[in-house]
Parts: structure tokens; sequence; C-alpha cells
């Protein structure tokens, strides 16, 4: 099924987020499974808490990183990484 509304992104509440120097450390209570996050992947974590779309989130990234292109093939296959594991849902 294909829609032509973007979807928004939202952290999965069964998460335990500490924030650390480098990153996030993310435990999933119910897969009794830890996850380290690297600095981007903490970030665009932290920007599912808005509830934003992949392409808000590239032009998000862009613009704080002042890239010449936004990154959202790069966003994209985050969060598709981030849903496999269960750390944010479709909202």
């Amino acid at each position: 099924m294909t829609s032509s509304i973007a979807p928004k992104y939202q952290i999965a509440n069964e998460n335990d987020l500490k924030l650390m120097p480098d990153g996030y450390v993310v435990y999933q209570e119910g897969e009794e499974q830890v996850h380290y996050l690297n600095p981007t992947a903490s970030l665009v974590l932290a920007l599912c808490s808005a509830k934003l779309t992949a392409e808000e989130i590239s032009l998000y990234l862009g613009a704080k990183f002042d890239l010449p292109d936004m990154p959202v093939t790069e966003v994209e296959k985050c969060l598709e990484d981030l849903v496999g594991k269960g750390l944010i849902t479709p909202c």
C-alpha cells in the first residue's frame, strides 16, 4: 500500500533512553536488548520525539550542519534501521 502522505515517526514507548557523551544507549525492556547509537542516529532518534517526517528531519540536519545537499537517503536508511530495531514507530 502506498500513500501520498509521508509518515511521521515517534519514539517507541517501551524504550529506556540514556544520553551518553557519544550518543544514546537504548534499553528495550520487552526485548531485553541494549542498543548503542552514534551521535547522528541519536539526533535522528531525538528528532522523532517531535513526530517529524524523513524530509523534515533531513531539512533540520542539513541546516544544522550546513550540508550542501539534504541527507534524505541517509535519514530514510537511519529511520528504517530504527524502526527495524523497534526504537521508533510510524505515527
